[in-house]
């Protein structure tokens, strides 16, 4: 059964969401909202810290408590992402690597900018095999 989509929900949530970012170096604040196929919604947000690497971003935040919750990666249905950007906030090479190994191939990634308008018109959405081509994968691991 496929899921019906409510972006202008979503964008709502995710601007709200966005307000609770540690983002005090870079003011560039980020949200990310899991939906699961349940229909339960996991959230995460950016954490910066003045030691640059032991920060988080929001989609690898929400995305762990996916696990951490109980739930595996074939319980992801998609995710909403939102950026501070006035133009489209891709996710960072990191994130693209998580993303690969903790959602579904298959499953959609909708991206939206600081969407003053909240038109849902300017989100776009990508299919999560597609975000790294040739990614590291776990069965480079086995010598195959």
């Amino acid at each position: 059964m496929k899921q019906t989509v409510d972006l202008q929900a979503l964008l709502k949530k995710a601007k709200l969401l966005q307000t609770y970012a540690y983002a005090p170096y870079s003011l560039f604040r980020v949200s990310a909202i899991v939906t699961l196929k349940n229909g339960n919604h996991i959230t995460g947000v950016n954490v910066e810290n003045a030691a640059y690497s032991a920060g988080i971003c929001a989609e690898r935040n929400a995305l762990a408590q996916v696990f951490a919750q109980g739930y595996q990666k074939n319980d992801v249905s998609y995710l909403f992402l939102i950026t501070d950007s006035k133009i489209i906030g891709s996710p960072c090479g990191v994130c693209r690597q998580f993303m690969i190994e903790t959602m579904p191939s298959e499953a959609i990634i909708y991206i939206s900018n600081k969407n003053d308008n909240n038109d849902i018109k300017s989100i776009i959405s990508i299919v999560v095999k597609d975000l790294l081509p040739m990614a590291f994968k776990p069965n480079a691991l086995k010598g195959n």
